[in-house]
């Protein structure tokens, strides 16, 4: 996995865990009160300005020489994590990252403190008791106008659920298929892109991108989900880990675990139309989402026969086409209709809904 990915992963796990509709109106209060308060200083006074006052916020030692050294190393820790770490310069994005990461108490505070004078202005979390020193926590542009667009783009309340709802699908996704890159596959748009030297999808862009697009597209993204997660269960205990002396025949479907520590699958097997079928199912190991379904028809009752191949199913394989291998010498349109016997038959006793 290149480091781009695994940053990548690591800011979709982030949002994934973080964003919480019930802080959202909290957060739009603190930007618009920073904005009012100080968007005619400079261009990016408002962003500094609360980057600023989130330091005396969080800050466990204040100016306390005593502590001096403890706060200096506070100090760095907090500022990579608020800072574009390219640049070093503040990151409003962070920065609305890390709001998502406080209580919706330690919201209200910090809104009501900033609200208040300014000899009032240094009061910590800490000496709010709203945290403690050994309690563990979970942390773009930085103008004006961005702070701005920020306070539009989180206001879309509906978007704001469907987005959280799209990277919590993201998040699931990727631990249970790291090795399928859903974003570089389904969103090839420039504008998305880290920079055009780095053509991979920039989480905080995205995360606005979803807020301020028409349900109807995000509703259609998070579809795109559904082909992944569907659920292979069948009561596993009944089969045999062996594939020896099975007793196929032409009422039921025989089943065989064929598992091992590179792969998850199942083989399924009974007589159609005087011929073997055998059906291949792959699945994912500890959430047991669907991953292939293939199917194949033997030209005989055994298996040393020749075989056509039918590829109904991957949850990588947008089209879903069906590949079929078969012989000139063979009547295809029997092959055809055999195959799909055997698909029909074996989703009538399994009930799929793929």
């Amino acid at each position: 996995m290149s480091a781009i990915l695994k940053i990548q992963y690591q800011k979709i796990d982030s949002y994934s865990n973080l964003l919480d509709a019930k802080k959202v109106k909290h957060i739009i209060d603190i930007l618009q009160l920073f904005y009012d308060s100080f968007h005619g200083e400079y261009e990016t006074s408002v962003t500094e300005w609360l980057d600023n006052q989130i330091v005396f916020f969080l800050d466990p030692y204040k100016f306390n020489e005593k502590y001096e050294k403890n706060r200096q190393k506070f100090m760095n820790k907090l500022n990579n994590k608020l800072s574009n770490h390219n640049y070093k310069n503040v990151s409003l994005d962070k920065i609305i990252l890390e709001l998502f990461s406080w209580t919706i108490d330690e919201l209200k505070a910090f809104y009501k403190i900033n609200k208040q004078n300014s000899t009032n202005k240094e009061v910590s979390v800490y000496d709010l008791k709203l945290r403690t020193m050994n309690k563990k926590r979970g942390g773009g542009g930085l103008s004006n106008n961005y702070v701005l667009y920020y306070i539009k783009s989180l206001s879309n309340n509906e978007n704001f659920v469907k987005t959280q709802l799209f990277f919590n699908n993201l998040s699931n996704l990727r631990k249970n298929y790291p090795d399928y890159n859903f974003l570089e596959n389904n969103l090839k748009i420039k504008e998305l892109y880290i920079n055009n030297n780095i053509p991979y999808v920039s989480i905080e862009k995205l995360f606005l991108y979803l807020l301020n697009i028409s349900l109807v597209k995000i509703d259609k993204l998070n579809a795109e989900f559904k082909q992944f997660f569907i659920k292979f269960t069948i009561d596993t205990k009944k089969y045999s880990v062996k594939e020896k002396n099975l007793p196929i025949n032409n009422k039921k479907w025989i089943c065989v675990n064929n598992s091992n520590k590179y792969s998850n699958s199942y083989l399924f097997y009974k007589i159609i139309k005087n011929r073997l079928q055998k059906v291949i199912v792959e699945f994912t190991s500890k959430t047991n989402y669907l991953i292939s379904i293939r199917f194949i028809s033997y030209q005989t009752e055994t298996k040393d026969s020749d075989s056509n191949y039918y590829f109904y199913f991957s949850n990588k394989d947008k089209k879903n086409n069906k590949y079929f291998y078969i012989s000139m010498l063979d009547n295809k349109k029997e092959e055809k209709k055999v195959l799909l016997t055997s698909v029909r038959d074996f989703f009538n006793e399994y009930k799929f809904n793929v």
